[in-house]
């Protein structure tokens, strides 16, 4: 019978065996695998969060820069400056805090432990973070200067190369820098930054419903002045106009034939001529008050301005120029055109009358008078002009009046105008009939002169007249036209006015209004300027307008209106606000839909800000921010809740809900190979040491084989198999992929070596225990347990008999 028992007990052993192996397996995976500490407790071990920031991130910080290589300075100290503040924001403590929040709150829900999960993420506490970090961040990378340096100086020295300035002058982007950094210094870009920063962090972080940041610009402006006066200084911007722009622009004025008279000149030597008239010290010293004129009045410190440049120490060398120009020129011409040919011709009258009914008309005089007049009479005379004409334009005289006296003129006109006498002698009496013999004896001589000869006597000739009329008759035939000639001819600025026409006349006048007062200009001006700007080609035009229209155009002008503005903003400052903020979001969002947004009234643009998504997210951000950022499995489930993802979803939850399940009952997996040990030790044993020996050899085969394959086999075979494959699949990776590859076959190999160790340990466990049960049962238990006397027996012949 006891074989039987022991057959059968062997029999449960046989099956015992697999399912204390499974038994075993099941339940450290249960342990390990599938519960949330097994992770954590790896990544702390693997040193996971620290290997983030202190190997991953500066290898990606690095691989970064390579791919920047395009970009116009050296991102790696400044990628890892920004490395270390994103470790300053985020610290390696916060980050595992976060991530083994996030493992013991959604593994649970993964393996069906749980039926839903809730991430609340923190995020208040990072923003305001990351505000004294983002200071710290921009001045150790010194971001500022090297955007000046390394980013702003190389785009201009491509646009500088490409000659793309409005101006031909010679200015090297260090200099264009230096002058920027002078009105925008990095300590006032930092302060700016620093506000911004204390402004727009507890907006986002939910502690103010609004913001508004102020950027100071009065003083930035002040600053202007100054830097771009020697900014001009520095570069000789003058001379460079002097020498490169203004000789191309008096080229095309002088080939559009602009000057009274045609003078053999260069553009280059104009300009140089007037570059002593108008030299760039003396710009330089205007310029100079113009900014210091206008300033006060851009800043807001004072409602108006009014710039007086004083011009009256330049027309003496205008004077000088204007001389020079006049004798290169066709001076003569000008003058005899211009000026005195005119007031020839006025003063004359239509002829001179002479003796025998002879006359002489104003051109022939004209004529004869101009021909007289020599090269260092017409010199004079136009020094006379130039100076008449600067004296008038700088205030020393009242009357714009010219004398141009004709004394030698008349003198040396005296051969000529004998010849036309001749002349006309001869052709006169060319024209006479020849005398009868009764004309002949009527001819009284002494009438000749005053009543002219009415026929001429055969075969007299002009030079025979001249003889009867007498030796001083020619001389007197010239003294008469001579005569009738002026000394002199006074030109009035009546005169003046009509040679030159109203339009020049009223250019002179503004001339001599600037010359005498100075070049004034103020803000109202300014404001007529832009206005006239502003009106553009409207009819009627801006110069018929009279001045009540002229106000009503400025009051109405959007350019003035911008002025306005713009003094506004530099004496007040630049402000921005939330609601500035959101309506630039829903400008963003608004593109070029039509009708355009400047046209749009606020309702309408309130009402498109109401509906623009980026604005419901930004006020959605501010919400996480402030509440922290939450995350539930309601929100996996809509995010999956469409197409495939839903199906596979559905099958992830039903095998989410069936492992749980399995889970919760994983204690039943020792209950069958407890049971059949129980079964094996009441079927196998006589005693109870027996007993416990034979369940415990069934319990010690199958932790003998766990140990032996989870300790010396994972060890010797199974490890070095791992390693190979985990080292073939991370083949070929370079850099950061590399970095992550290694550190996680390292990690899971660390997973391995702790999994199967944690198994042997217990396969162990189990092994000695099923050793010192029965030694336990065998020897100590009976000394423990005292043992009890045996039954008194009675004697046989007390006994009873059957049937007694």
């Amino acid at each position: 019978m006891i074989w039987l028992r022991r057959f059968l007990a062997v029999l449960f052993g046989l099956l015992t065996v697999p399912l204390i192996i499974a038994a075993l397996l099941l339940l450290h995976v249960n342990s390990t695998v599938l519960n949330p500490n097994f992770y954590i407790d790896q990544l702390r071990r693997g040193d996971a969060y620290t290997f983030a920031y202190d190997v991953v991130l500066p290898r990606a910080v690095d691989e970064a820069a390579k791919s920047a290589q395009a970009l116009p300075f050296d991102v790696v100290p400044l990628a890892r400056e920004a490395a270390a503040t994103a470790k300053e924001v985020f610290p390696p403590a916060w980050l595992q805090e976060r991530a083994e929040s996030l493992i013991i709150t959604v593994l649970p829900y993964v393996f069906g432990d749980t039926e839903g999960f809730v991430i609340v993420v923190p995020l208040r506490d990072r923003v305001e973070a990351a505000g004294p970090a983002l200071k710290g961040f921009v001045r150790r990378s010194n971001l500022f200067n090297i955007g000046y340096d390394q980013v702003l100086q190389p785009t201009l020295d491509g646009f500088l190369a490409r000659g793309d300035l409005p101006l031909p002058i010679s200015v090297t982007s260090a200099e264009v820098v230096s002058t920027v950094k002078e009105v925008f210094p990095p300590v006032w870009l930092n302060a700016r930054l620093d506000e911004t920063v204390d402004a727009l962090v507890p907006y986002l972080a939910g502690r103010q419903q609004s913001f508004v940041i102020v950027v100071p610009l009065k003083d930035r402006v002040d600053a202007a002045g100054p830097a771009l006066k020697s900014f001009i200084r520095r570069n000789q911007v003058f001379d460079a106009l002097y020498d490169q722009a203004l000789p191309s622009a008096i080229d095309g004025f002088l080939q559009g034939g602009q000057l009274p008279i045609p003078v053999p000149v260069t553009g280059a030597e104009l300009a140089a001529d007037v570059k002593v008239v108008l030299p760039p010290s003396w710009l330089n010293d205007r310029l100079d008050q113009i900014v210091d004129t206008i300033l006060p009045y851009v800043t807001g410190e004072q409602d108006g301005f009014l710039l007086v440049v004083p011009v009256a120490d330049r027309v003496e060398a205008l004077r000088d120029l204007v001389k020079d120009l006049l004798r290169r020129g066709d001076a003569r011409g000008f003058l005899l055109d211009t000026v005195v040919g005119p007031l020839v011709a006025q003063n004359l009258g239509e002829q001179a009358q002479l003796p025998l009914g002879l006359s002489i008309t104003s051109e022939e005089l004209k004529g004869i008078l101009t021909a007289a007049f020599t090269e260092e009479w017409v010199e004079g005379r136009l020094t006379d002009f130039v100076n008449v004409t600067a004296d008038y334009l700088s205030g020393k005289t009242e009357s714009l009046a010219l004398t141009i006296p004709l004394d030698e003129p008349k003198v040396r006109a005296v051969p000529a105008l004998a010849d036309l006498v001749e002349r006309k002698l001869r052709e006169a009496l060319g024209k006479l009939p020849e005398c009868t013999l009764g004309q002949l004896a009527q001819l009284d001589l002494s009438k000749v002169e005053q009543e002219g000869l009415p026929c001429r006597p055969p075969g007299l000739d002009v030079e025979q007249f001249k003889a009867l009329l007498g030796a001083d008759f020619m001389k007197q035939m010239v003294a008469t036209v001579v005569d009738q000639l002026p000394n002199s001819f006074a030109a009035t600025a009546k005169d003046l006015r009509n040679l030159l026409g109203e339009d020049q006349m009223r250019v002179i006048t503004d001339v001599r209004n600037v010359v005498i007062n100075g070049f004034r200009f103020s803000e109202n001006d300014l404001k007529m300027l832009l206005a006239q700007l502003n009106y553009g080609d409207h009819q009627p035009s801006w110069e018929t307008l009279d001045d009540a229209s002229k106000q009503l155009a400025v009051a109405a002008s959007e350019y003035v209106a911008r002025l306005e503005e713009v003094r506004g903003l530099i004496e007040n400052g630049l402000a921005f606000t939330d609601r500035d903020l959101k309506m630039l979001l829903a400008q963003v969002a608004y593109d070029d839909r039509q009708p355009a947004w400047d046209t749009l009234d606020e309702a309408a643009r309130e009402r498109i800000v109401a509906e623009t998504a980026s604005v419901a997210q930004l006020e959605e951000a501010r919400g996480w921010i402030k509440d922290g950022f939450t995350f539930t499995d309601q929100d996996l489930r809509s995010l999956l809740a469409e197409g495939e993802a839903a199906q596979d979803f559905a099958s992830f939850d039903q095998a989410r809900r069936v492992l749980g399940q399995v889970r919760a009952f994983a204690w039943l997996a020792w209950a069958v190979p407890g049971l059949l040990l129980l079964l094996i030790g009441l079927l196998g044993g006589r005693r109870l040491w027996s007993k416990v020996a034979w369940a415990a050899f069934f319990l010690a085969v199958p932790s003998a084989i766990v140990l032996v394959l989870a300790g010396p086999t994972y060890t010797i075979a199974a490890r070095p198999v791992l390693q190979a494959a985990l080292s073939e699949a991370t083949a070929g990776a370079t850099g950061l992929a590399l970095v992550l590859t290694e550190k996680a076959t390292s990690m899971a190999l660390a997973a391995s070596d702790d999994f199967f160790s944690g198994l042997a340990t217990q396969a162990l466990v189990l092994l000695l225990l099923s050793i010192a049960a029965p030694l336990f049962f065998a020897f100590l238990w009976p000394r423990m347990v005292p043992r009890r006397a045996p039954a008194t027996v009675p004697p046989p012949s007390t006994r009873e008999r059957p049937g007694s």
